[in-house]
């Protein structure tokens, strides 16, 4: 019997494509906190230049945003101190990351049925904590492990296992709901866990996970369909 439901956070319970799509008027309001302004096609200038020089590690999703940072400052010649710059700016991208309309009625009535956790791969668990308060979200999870935290990344076994010693269950009482197909489903099937492939985009069926949901408001019934067999 399923009595823990694991969550993914990034793509499952929130989406950074609204802050994305925002990152020139999040550097221009980082700039004027510091009384550096900027106009939008100068700033669309230097980025085009920052962008073409480290082309390959974008490719490669490899250009922390620190360094994006640094050469920003660089190449305005401004006075601003890199670590105060980054604090600034991760803090206004942080806020335009975007909850997913069916995650705060999904956790508020699973929440009473199932004890719930959030597991979380990347590289800024600062990032990761704040988020999910600024989402109003951390209430609802008894376990939030983010991988620089806990040690271990999805898909290793240690991360799922990391969960399931804290709140004292087995594998096979948990489930792990997430957009990955490795990180997520694969990993926690190895362990025994019951998995749900989330597929908000309709991307591809797949008969790899044990469901195939492509809204979280799935979840209940499945899970009722099952504890009724």
């Amino acid at each position: 019997m399923i009595r823990c439901i694991i969550f993914d956070c990034g793509n499952t319970l929130f989406t950074e494509r609204y802050a994305l799509k925002s990152l020139g008027r999040i550097h221009r309001g980082t700039l004027g906190k510091f009384g550096f302004v900027i106009s939008t096609s100068k700033l669309s200038k230097i980025t085009n230049i920052i962008l073409k020089k480290h082309a390959s590690e974008i490719r490669e999703a490899k250009l922390p945003e620190r360094v994006f940072c640094r050469e920003l400052l660089k190449r305005l010649d401004a006075r601003i101190r890199l670590e105060e710059y980054v604090a600034e700016f991760n803090v206004s991208y942080w806020k335009k990351i975007k909850i997913f309309p069916d995650v705060r009625t999904v956790l508020e009535r699973l929440s009473k049925k199932y004890r719930l956790a959030a597991l979380c791969n990347g590289k800024n668990p600062t990032a990761h904590h704040f988020i999910l308060k600024n989402l109003k979200l951390e209430k609802y999870f008894e376990v939030s492990g983010h991988s620089e935290e806990i040690g271990f990344e999805k898909p290793d076994r240690n991360a799922f296992l990391f969960v399931t010693n804290v709140l004292n269950v087995k594998p096979e009482e948990c489930a792990m709901v997430g957009d990955n197909l490795n990180d997520d489903v694969m990993g926690a099937k190895r362990v025994g866990m019951t998995t749900f492939w989330l597929d908000r985009e309709r991307k591809n069926a797949s008969n790899q996970p044990n469901f195939v949901i492509h809204s979280l408001m799935q979840i209940e019934k499945i899970l009722d369909e099952v504890r009724a067999i």
